[in-house]
């Protein structure tokens, strides 16, 4: 992300705290006043701490929202199995089959008219046209599927289907050329989970981050290998969700 985009996204993220800081002085008894962490006095150490518990409280969020997509307990618990990779994987399938024409008549909104005098009277004559169009109609269908994989799931036992959704409309031409192309390869993308399913306990769903202190390569609440790991996993999901998401907005445009 660019310098100015993360000034922007800090600046909106920022102001969207101070308004649920506002929510939370309503509900909260009135001794109680909370503030923002730099405002707040505190030691270094709780620096540690605030970014393991912002940490902890992001993956609850992530665990929670892929929960709602078939990622449960069970699942979580079955991808721990056996220390291997886990990844999500985002299968999307598109035909488009001719399927038939048919042929109505439009009535031409120009009218011709023609005036005279029959019998010292004068009338007037309009007639219209009707032409013949051909409609070609075709089958456009999609259908996509969420699948949890451990390893490198080429065995299907290390595959479990998470969710699937599929459809069908027709769609009309004037010609017969395919509005969509007649078939492509499935649309596939996929990310990398091993460091989420490490960091929530199976049996109970509890995040589990923590920042070893006492490590080397540990030099501040920010600058450690626990927070790298965290940083790039979150980034990584959010560009394969941000993907998944344009693929199916796309969809509703057809």
């Amino acid at each position: 992300m660019a310098p100015a985009a993360e000034q922007l996204a800090a600046a909106r993220l920022h102001q969207q705290l101070r308004e649920a800081l506002e929510r939370v002085r309503v509900v909260l008894a009135s001794e109680k006043q909370p503030v923002f962490a730099d405002d707040a006095h505190h030691r270094y150490e709780d620096k540690y701490e605030l970014a393991e518990s912002m940490t902890n409280v992001a993956v609850a969020s992530q665990v929670n929202s892929l929960g709602l997509l078939g990622l449960s307990r069970e699942v979580l618990a079955w991808l721990a199995e056996g220390g291997r990779a886990s990844s999500l994987e985002f299968r999307l399938q598109e035909t488009c089959e001719y399927s038939r024409v048919e042929t109505r008549t439009v009535e031409d909104p120009t009218r011709h008219v023609v005036s005279g005098t029959v019998g010292g009277a004068i009338a007037s004559l309009t007639s219209k046209v009707l032409n013949r169009v051909e409609e070609h109609i075709w089958d456009f269908r999609a259908s996509y599927a969420l699948f949890a994989v451990r390893g490198t799931g080429e065995d299907p036992a290390d595959k479990r289907l998470l969710l699937q959704r599929d459809g069908q409309v027709e769609l009309k031409t004037p010609s017969k050329s395919p509005p969509h192309p007649t078939s492509k390869p499935a649309n596939v993308a996929q990310v990398n989970i091993t460091w989420l399913v490490k960091a929530v306990d199976p049996r109970w769903l509890a995040p589990r981050f923590a920042i070893d202190r006492q490590a080397a390569a540990c030099r501040t609440p920010r600058r450690n290998a626990e927070v790298d790991a965290a940083h790039a996993h979150f980034s990584d999901l959010l560009r394969w969700a941000t993907g998944v998401s344009a693929s199916l907005r796309r969809l509703l445009e057809v």
